[in-house]
């Protein structure tokens, strides 16, 4: 009898240890901005949406990456407050600028993009991070 009753309160103490014991959360973490994106751009001309990809890279550097991955345009970038912008160059002198809003804990990217000195004048684009 007094077997089972040592067994009964040592089944109880462990199960309230295991009750008791705190979880660990595995809540993701909010995306950096350095990384592939890739999404699309609609050109408010045709309202087309074509492939869009950037590689954004520490240290203020952005490229536009094409379907194949191939670098086909690069310049600066800077955030602040969550909204990027940036400017770039294809080569054989087209410039481009786009804006964004940063949404870190969905990683995406949400903006404008335009011609030359305009982030406005071109259309809408989005992304999603890749890696």
């Amino acid at each position: 009898m007094k077997f089972s009753k040592n067994l009964f309160f040592a089944i109880i103490a462990i199960a309230t240890l295991f009750v008791s014991c705190s979880k660990e959360r595995n809540d993701p973490q909010p995306a950096t901005i350095e990384g592939r994106w890739v999404g699309t751009y609609v050109n408010d001309a045709s309202g087309n949406s074509f492939y869009y990809s950037f590689n954004i890279k520490a240290g203020g550097v952005i490229e536009e990456i094409n379907s194949s991955g191939q670098k086909i345009g690069e310049g600066t970038w800077e955030i602040d407050n969550d909204i990027l912008t940036a400017e770039y160059s294809w080569p054989g002198g087209a410039d481009f600028s786009v804006i964004a809003a940063f949404y870190k804990n969905e990683a995406k990217l949400l903006g404008d993009w335009g011609y030359d000195d305009s982030a406005t004048n071109g259309g809408s684009w989005e992304m999603a991070k890749v890696n």
